[in-house]
């Protein structure tokens, strides 16, 4: 930001930011700061405020873009229909996030609008310890493999240590899993993929399992 308010390398006269709800105050007034001021120039930000879970967000913890100079009075649109997953899948979301007044209580927050898409309610499985939640892992994706390629699955945990110990579960079972990261391509391999909540953003999976959903947790 800094460097951007001193010397500029280069000024753009169209801005597309997508994933807004996840910029901090300083990169959206850096953002501000390369745009080229010229009176058909324009800076489109997208974003979904029930999507923010970085805890340095400026503009998904409730706050708005007048907070920062940008004027999006009579500009705005708002984009409520979810093309990507089921309507149960949706109603099973919205039902928690509706008991959260940080999110629904936000000026950016859009009501979704359920589609015709259908498929299977979620299912909610509560175990006494981390060994009982891995056997259970274990004999689902046994079994969904019959219609299912492991590549098409995926396992999401809030941190890596729970991964690790899934990945050591499952490899004992004869199950083959990998780990996802930023720097290797992972997604060929015929394999379940073990992703942190914040790697998977933007991705899409036919299986999903989100894993230890404790209290203090998330």
């Amino acid at each position: 930001l800094e460097q951007a308010r001193k010397q500029p390398l280069q000024k753009f006269t169209h801005i597309i930011v997508d994933e807004s709800q996840d910029l901090t105050r300083s990169q959206l007034i850096f953002l501000k700061e390369i745009q080229n001021p010229k009176s058909y120039g324009s800076i489109l930000f997208i974003g979904d405020s029930a999507q923010s879970i970085y805890a340095q967000s400026w503009i998904g913890s409730g706050r708005s873009f007048a907070t920062i100079g940008f004027n999006m009075k009579g500009r705005s649109n708002s984009l409520s229909k979810n093309y990507r997953t089921t309507t149960q899948i949706s109603q099973a979301a919205y039902s928690l996030i509706r008991e959260c007044p940080d999110i629904i209580e936000d000026e950016n927050f859009v009501e979704p609008a359920l589609l015709d898409k259908q498929g299977d309610y979620p299912v909610y499985k509560a175990f006494n310890d981390d060994p009982a939640q891995a056997r259970y892992l274990c004999h689902e994706i046994k079994a969904l493999q019959v219609s299912s390629a492991p590549s098409d699955m995926a396992i999401i945990a809030r941190f890596r240590n729970q991964l690790d110990d899934i990945k050591n579960a499952l490899e004992k079972e004869g199950v083959k899993s990998q780990l996802f990261t930023d720097k290797e391509n992972t997604f060929g391999s015929d394999a379940v993929k073990l992703i942190t909540m914040h790697s998977i953003k933007g991705l899409e999976f036919g299986v999903v399992f989100i894993i230890g959903l404790n209290d203090k947790v998330l």
